[in-house]
């Protein structure tokens, strides 16, 4: 026999057992969605933290230039891309630059053996590269080639050069005395990507820097900077000489032969009409007012300023930027028969050769250390008419001179020197002595008494 409170009992039973089921129910939700939130508030917390660290990194790059290219701007390559004159100099020495082929050779002058792995090394400096490598020194400043390496292996070693770009570089440096470069970081500008890059996997060349400040001298001086003026001229002198073709007519005014006007009205048409004359595509447009017109001409087309004249003196100035002469780019000036045979001769001597000198030490020093080899690479100038020797000259120099040294003939004429060593030794020519040799002659002596006694005439004078 069940009494009642036996049943009251089981359904409490029954109810506490449906409540601890639902508590560890609600347990289960409330701990699967605080571990939720949590993974949602990490994750907010990362992107919080990953946005103020790229503000952080970005405030960086803008205000340390000692780790930033000093003029990112883009100026230079903008001026390339838009001034004929910056480009044409540029792109003529970055390509006469590049035809300049490299050559190895052993720290004694003999020739490289055929195996040695430089030869391997030099295939990666293609023409596209060089001519990269020498417009950026010349608009940057600075030539930067990052070095793809294997450590180990039988094909250990330099497996491929890149050009970068010197706006996307950070050269990290030292805070010690001297300071030096310790790395660089490349920066993708584009998708935000950053590597950083050891001093060993960088050919990091620069121009020379002489600014004061010791964080501003680990980065190359565009030589374009020097001019920014200058460009500023000649590319406003093209917008107006093409705003003055397409306007046409002489600038002048217009204006209001009505008396009388509204106040504040002549205030508001000088504000306009500053407004209109500081756009250079109004240039030769006229003016427009309202009411009756009167017309003023202002000037005439080019009067004010020569612009045919000023563009060959800004061509001029780039060109003493890069220390070439004009006549290579057409200007007829002073382009006599002789001037231009001197200047295509300047064009490699002061114009080329310089940088490509860069290039090549630059590889010598940090490049060549691991393609495993004991040759340095030279520039070859040998198939360049401007550079070869007058060899008539040189045959005729040589002939005039009284002694010879054979070995030197060979070398002064384009050949190899002779391993005989009488060929390094002193040759007297045909009808020379030494004066030591001469004075060295002894006295002669008359022993036999027959030619130094007066001979008898064979015939007695007639008296």
């Amino acid at each position: 026999m069940k009494f009642p409170w036996n049943k009251a009992a089981e359904k409490v039973e029954t109810l506490q057992v449906q409540i601890i089921e639902q508590k560890e129910v609600l347990e289960n939700q409330i701990i699967e969605q605080r571990q939720q939130f949590d993974v949602k508030l990490h994750e907010a917390e990362e992107l919080t933290l990953k946005a103020a660290r790229n503000v952080f990194e970005d405030a960086v790059r803008n205000l340390s230039l000692q780790i930033t290219p000093n003029y990112g701007s883009g100026v230079q390559q903008r001026a390339y891309q838009k001034s004929p004159g910056l480009n044409a100099v540029v792109s003529l020495l970055a390509n006469t630059a590049a035809s300049i082929p490299f050559y190895p050779q052993l720290p004694n002058g003999d020739d490289s053996p055929e195996n040695d792995k430089v030869f391997d090394f030099l295939k990666l400096l293609t023409q596209e590269k060089k001519i990269q490598a020498y417009s950026y020194w010349m608009l940057k400043g600075e030539i930067f080639g990052f070095m793809e390496k294997l450590d180990f292996g039988i094909n250990a070693g330099i497996q491929n050069i890149t050009i970068l770009h010197p706006d996307n570089i950070e050269v990290l440096i030292t805070q010690t005395f001297p300071v030096t470069v310790a790395g660089f970081l490349y920066w993708d500008n584009v998708i935000g990507d950053k590597k950083f890059i050891d001093v060993e996997d960088m050919i990091f060349i620069k121009n020379f820097n002489p600014d004061p400040d010791v964080y501003q001298q680990v980065r190359g001086l565009p030589p374009p900077k020097v001019i920014e003026k200058i460009l500023s001229r000649d590319s406003a002198g093209v917008d107006v000489s093409v705003a003055q073709l397409q306007n046409g007519g002489n600038p002048g005014v217009l204006y209001d032969k009505m008396p009388g006007y509204e106040s504040g009205a002549m205030g508001k048409r000088q504000e306009n009409f500053a407004r209109f004359l500081n756009n250079r595509s109004n240039k030769g447009a006229p003016y427009f007012s309202q009411g009756e017109m009167g017309y003023i001409a202002i000037g005439s087309t080019l009067v004010d300023m020569d612009l045919v004249s000023l563009s060959a003196e800004n061509l001029d100035i780039i060109c003493n930027l890069y220390h070439i002469s004009s006549t290579e780019l057409n200007n007829k000036n002073a382009s006599t028969m002789n001037n231009v045979t001197v200047h295509g001769k300047s064009l490699y001597t002061k114009g080329a050769l310089p940088i490509v000198h860069a290039l090549v030490d630059g590889i010598n020093e940090q490049a060549l250390i691991f393609v495993k080899t004991k040759s340095i690479i030279k520039p070859d100038t040998s198939d360049i008419p401007e550079l070869q020797k007058d060899l008539k000259a040189t045959a005729d120099a040589m002939a005039a001179m009284p002694f010879v040294i054979p070995n030197d003939v060979f070398e002064k004429m384009g050949y190899k020197r002779k391993p005989d060593p009488m060929m390094d030794e002193v040759w007297i020519k045909s009808g020379y002595t030494l004066m030591e040799d001469a004075l060295a002659v002894d006295p002669l002596q008359n022993t036999a008494g027959d030619y130094q006694q007066p001979v008898a005439p064979l015939k007695q004078a007639v008296k």
